[in-house]
């Protein structure tokens, strides 16, 4: 996510952590929707599998359309952040 690190560094460690889980859910939610499975998160990346345990012919084309997908949610969580948490509800 652009701009990530420097987001979190001006926000409350309660806020960060509030951020971070609105990411990965809107991330995981992405994979799932395109058939793949969340394997681990780190900071602001995503692991996640496709094909995995059962092959898919179309593996490498759900993830691309995932990680296209997943962009525009983007903006949901970061909106919703900054209405409800940095505005004090």
């Amino acid at each position: 996510m652009v701009g990530y690190t420097v987001s979190v560094e001006r926000l409350s460690e309660q806020d960060t952590l509030r951020l971070t889980q609105l990411t990965y859910d809107t991330l995981a939610k992405a994979v799932r929707e395109h058939g793949g499975t969340v394997r681990s998160f780190a900071g602001d990346s995503t692991m996640a599998v496709f094909g995995i345990p059962e092959a898919l012919e179309d593996s490498a084309l759900r993830a691309c359309r995932a990680a296209g997908g997943s962009k525009p949610s983007f903006r949901r969580p970061q909106r919703h952040f900054r209405q409800n948490s940095l505005s004090g509800r």
